[in-house]
């Protein structure tokens, strides 16, 4: 299964990032990864394929990874930033080059995500 998510996660990054975003405000293109814990509900990090791509792309060295999830707290992975609970308006996901929903986890609105602009790449890899 998790051979199937880095998979459809690779298919979707492409380089037509933005170039001028990734080369006039930062480095590496921002990549939030929504959705750490196990499934809907739980904080388990135990085979979370939220967590195996959080740390892949991590591991890449291609990207800034950053994780939300409201019920994992920051100590659960303390390597890894986590984007505050309360940070979750279109501005605020704007400011990711991409956003990777691995678990519509309780507490976020998924509404918010079809709001953002183009610009921000939004990819889904949890069930409908």
């Amino acid at each position: 299964m998790r051979m199937f998510f880095l998979l459809r996660l690779a298919s979707f990054f492409s380089p037509s990032l933005p170039l001028a975003r990734r080369r006039v405000f930062r480095k590496k293109p921002r990549v939030l990864v929504v959705g750490i814990g196990f499934k809907v509900g739980q904080s388990t990090l135990s085979n979370s394929p939220g967590l195996d791509v959080l740390e892949r792309l991590s591991m890449s060295g291609e990207v800034e990874a950053i994780f939300a999830d409201t019920l994992v707290s920051q100590g659960m992975i303390p390597h890894m930033p986590r984007r505050g609970d309360e940070v979750w308006t279109m501005q605020d996901l704007q400011a990711s080059d991409t956003v990777i929903v691995t678990v519509r986890q309780v507490g976020f609105d998924s509404g918010v995500l079809h709001a953002i602009p183009s610009s921000t790449k939004i990819a889904c890899l949890c069930r409908q």
